[in-house]
């Protein structure tokens, strides 16, 4: 899967902030700690085959944040790509270092029952 990067309509230089607009962990670990599957849905192997990794989607906000906004159905990310794993160390992977939403979209496959651990380190209260 290749990129799709879109520029930025603003041309001013933005103030960096270290892990600013971490959101998509709070996404993702809500996701992820959702009740066990019921027995109405497709088990695991019903699905078709799947790429490794996980796709990235970063959403350019352009304003302050001071809740986790709702995103408008069919919008167009500026960022979309398969990456290997989430574990940032820095705002490297998100193309943006301020007001954004980041959105991760994967499947797991949890080969055992038994309790998991999922970890959201931010610093910006998400």
């Amino acid at each position: 899967m290749t990129p799709r990067k879109y520029p930025s309509p603003r041309s001013h230089r933005r103030r960096p902030r270290r892990f600013a607009g971490l959101l998509l962990a709070a996404l993702l670990t809500g996701g992820l700690a959702t009740p066990a599957a019921e027995a109405d849905e497709k088990p695991f192997g019903d699905l078709p085959p799947q790429e490794p990794g996980v796709t990235l989607r970063v959403f350019d906000i352009q304003s302050p944040l001071s809740k986790l906004c709702d995103l408008k159905p069919a919008q167009t990310p500026n960022v979309d790509k398969l990456i290997p794993n989430v574990d940032w160390s820095s705002t490297e992977g998100f193309g943006f270092t301020d007001n954004f939403v980041s959105q991760i979209i994967g499947n797991i496959n949890v080969p055992t029952d038994g309790t998991y651990t999922f970890r959201l380190i931010s610093d910006d209260g998400s």
